[in-house]
């Protein structure tokens, strides 16, 4: 296997598990729950008048909430694939050579 893409795997699973124990992490999930608890509840109480751009802002929060969230659930994806692809070059080694 290049070493190149050896490293590159052994990176994934490392930021994979990374990324997997902040997700799993109960002050995190706290933390985003409140975060878009809050957003929802300025969202609803702010009235709609012709400039919106209170509304517009908190849209974009929530946003960069949720894609920081997206960013990390991708990262223990990758992880996590790079870590069964290993396992499949060592469980079968004369198919990747």
């Amino acid at each position: 296997m290049n070493e190149d893409i050896k490293s590159n795997d052994e990176a994934a699973i490392v930021f994979g598990a990374q990324a997997e124990a902040v997700l799993n992490n109960g002050a995190y999930q706290f933390a985003i729950t409140a975060m878009k608890g809050d957003i929802f509840e300025k969202l609803v109480s702010t009235p709609l008048i012709d400039d919106n751009q209170d509304i517009i802002e908190l849209v974009r929060t929530l946003q960069c909430v949720s894609k920081v969230q997206d960013k990390l659930e991708q990262i223990m994806r990758d992880g996590t694939f790079s870590k069964d692809n290993q396992d499949a070059i060592k469980k079968n080694q004369k198919r990747f050579n």
